[in-house]
C-alpha cells in the first residue's frame, strides 16, 4: 500500500489501465484502494467501466509508474499499470493501451462478423521487417483451407487502414501458401469510409469488406452499392496555374520538373503544368501533384515525393480517380485547361516520382493491386536532381528491376 500512496501523492493525473481494456483516469471520488483481510482492492469507474481487483504486489516501481499483479475474478491473474498521463513518458503507454484496446474490440468484431471462422492471429504488434504498423490491428481467420485477412482502424489516421491492409494481405499470401486467402476484411470508424470505399473501386487481386463500426458498439458491413460518392471540385485554370502546391522539397522538386520536363518525360507538352487543381476532402494528401498533357490530348497526373512514404500509391491514387472523374466530365477544357489541345476523355496516366532510392519497398506490392484500367508508371530520379534533373529509372506498374 505504501507504493501506491506513494505514486498518488506524486502523480499530476494519475491513471489506471489494465491491458486490452480502456485507461480510467483516477479522479476524485472514482476509485479506491482499501485494505482488506491483509491485502489491497483496488476499486475504480468512470462512466464507461469499471474495475475491481485484488493486487498481489508491485512488479515494478519508476517514476510516475507502478506495474502491479492482480487477481481476477475466477482466481486468474493479471497485471495493472497506475502511470502519471501528465508525464511526457506516458505517451507510449497512452499509445500502447489505445492500440490494446482496439485489439480486443476487434476481436468481437470478428466474432459477431465472420461466425464460423477460426481466429488464428491477431495482433497489433510493430513488425519493420514485414512494414506491418503497430496502430492498425491485424488478424487471419482460417475455416478450412480458406483464409480472410482482417484489419482494422482506430482513431489515429483511420484513412490509412487500407495501405496497411494490403500490406498484410501480400504478407499473409506470402507466410501461408497454403492457404486460399482471396479476402481483405476491413474495419473502420464511420469517418473513414468514403476514402476506404472509393479506394476500394479502383483494386482488384481481393475480394474486399467493408466495415463500420462505433463507440456505442453498433457494427454493420457496408454494401458496396452504397460506397460514398466522389464529391471533388475542380479549380479553374488561371486559378491552378498560380498555385503553389506545397512549400520545401517537395515543392522545390516540382519546380523543377517544370522546368526540365523534357529530361523527366519528353512526352509530355512542355506547357501549361498545372498544380493542385482540385481539392480533395478528409484525405491524408501530404505529396505535391502535377497536372501535364502530351499532344494527343491524354492527361498525366504527376506525383511526386522527395522521401520515402509508404502511403504514395493510395494517396496518389486519390488525385487521380478525382481527375479522371472530371476528364470523363470534359470539366477541364469547360475550365480552360491546356487550350489549343483537344483533351481526351480517358483515364489519365498515373505517373509517381522520386529519387531513385526514395520509393518506400512497400511500393510493388500495393500497384499489384491497383486496376489494369490504372496506366501507372515509377520515374526514379537522380539525388543530384536540385543541380539537373536525371531518369535513373522508369518501371511500369509493379514491375521490378529485371522484369
Amino acid at each position: 500500500m505504501a507504493a501506491i500512496e506513494a505514486f498518488l501523492a506524486a502523480a499530476q493525473s494519475p491513471v489506471l489501465q489494465e491491458p486490452g481494456q480502456a485507461p480510467i483516469a483516477l479522479a476524485v471520488g472514482s476509485y479506491s484502494f482499501e485494505v482488506r483481510a491483509a491485502s489491497v482492492q483496488v476499486s475504480a469507474w468512470n462512466n464507461e467501466a469499471q474495475l475491481h481487483r485484488k493486487i498481489g504486489g508491485v512488479v515494478e516501481a519508476r517514476r510516475g509508474r507502478l506495474t502491479l499483479t492482480v487477481e481476477k475474478f475466477g482466481g486468474k491473474t493479471g497485471t495493472i499499470v497506475l502511470y502519471d498521463a501528465a508525464r511526457p513518458q506516458s505517451e507510449t503507454l497512452q499509445k500502447q493501451a489505445s492500440r490494446h484496446v482496439l485489439r480486443e474490440a476487434m476481436r468481437v468484431y470478428i466474432s459477431k462478423s465472420f461466425p464460423g471462422w477460426k481466429l488464428t492471429d491477431l495482433s497489433a504488434d510493430l513488425d519493420l521487417e514485414h512494414s506491418l504498423s503497430a496502430n492498425y490491428p491485424r488478424a487471419l481467420l482460417r475455416r478450412g483451407a480458406a483464409g480472410i485477412a482482417v484489419i482494422g482502424a482506430g482513431e489515429s489516421h483511420p484513412s490509412r487502414v487500407l495501405t496497411h491492409g494490403l500490406i498484410w494481405l501480400d504478407y499473409l499470401r506470402r507466410r501461408e501458401p497454403s492457404a486460399a486467402i482471396e479476402t481483405l476484411a476491413i474495419f473502420v470508424p464511420p469517418e473513414a469510409l468514403t476514402v476506404t470505399a472509393l479506394r476500394m473501386r479502383y483494386l482488384t487481386n481481393s475480394t474486399f469488406r467493408l466495415f463500420t463500426y462505433s463507440r456505442d458498439g453498433a457494427l454493420r458491413e457496408e454494401d458496396p452499392a452504397d460506397w460514398g460518392n466522389l464529391n471533388t471540385d475542380l479549380l479553374p485554370a488561371a486559378q491552378a496555374e498560380r498555385r503553389s502546391s506545397m512549400i520545401g522539397e517537395e515543392a522545390l522538386l516540382e519546380l523543377v520538373i517544370r522546368e526540365q520536363l523534357e529530361n523527366f518525360d519528353a512526352t509530355l507538352v512542355r506547357q501549361p503544368v498545372y498544380a493542385q487543381v482540385t481539392s480533395i476532402a478528409g484525405v491524408d494528401h501530404a505529396i505535391a501533384d502535377l497536372l501535364a498533357v502530351d499532344p494527343a490530348g491524354r492527361l498525366a497526373v504527376i506525383e511526386i515525393k522527395t522521401s520515402e512514404d509508404i502511403h504514395l500509391p493510395l494517396q496518389a491514387l486519390d488525385y487521380w480517380m478525382r481527375i479522371a472523374h472530371h476528364a470523363m466530365q470534359g470539366d477541364f477544357a469547360a475550365k480552360g485547361y491546356f487550350p489549343g489541345v483537344e483533351l481526351r476523355t480517358d483515364a489519365p496516366r498515373l505517373i509517381l516520382t522520386a529519387p531513385a532510392l526514395g520509393f518506400h519497398p512497400t511500393t510493388e506490392t500495393i500497384l499489384r493491386f491497383f486496376s489494369s484500367n490504372i496506366s501507372v508508371e515509377r520515374i526514379g530520379i537522380g539525388l543530384e536532381w536540385r543541380h539537373k534533373l536525371r531518369v535513373l529509372f522508369r518501371y511500369r506498374g509493379a514491375e521490378r528491376p529485371g522484369e
